[in-house]
């Protein structure tokens, strides 16, 4: 009995190692999209990081992907420091930013 449960463990084992040596590589391509580390001047990007601007409609964080309505509640996580103001739904987009899915 003992040897039956040696036998299947080690054939247990030995399956494992077959489909291990067998597993495909991953391989990762690099984006086509813009390296994250441009800027928005770069990107010919009007972005406004002023507390004067704060009057525009719509911000987002400096380092972030996403752009929120300034009367959205999830803006306040963002401190005012790090904030960047777009004056146009189109504007932020063309920044590489997207609508937040928690504004509505």
């Amino acid at each position: 009995m003992i040897a039956v449960g040696i036998v299947a463990f080690e054939i247990g084992r030995f399956s494992m190692k077959q489909e291990t040596i067998a597993a495909p590589a991953l391989v990762f391509m690099a984006s086509e999209k813009a390296d994250a580390t441009t800027t928005l001047e770069e990107k010919g990007i009007a972005a406004r990081d002023d507390a004067s601007d704060a009057n525009l409609p719509y911000a987002g964080a400096k380092s972030g992907k996403v752009y929120y309505p300034i009367t959205c509640s999830s803006l306040k996580r963002v401190k005012s420091e790090n904030r960047v103001y777009f004056a146009s739904v189109s504007e932020a987009e063309a920044a590489g930013r997207t609508k937040s899915s928690q504004c509505k």
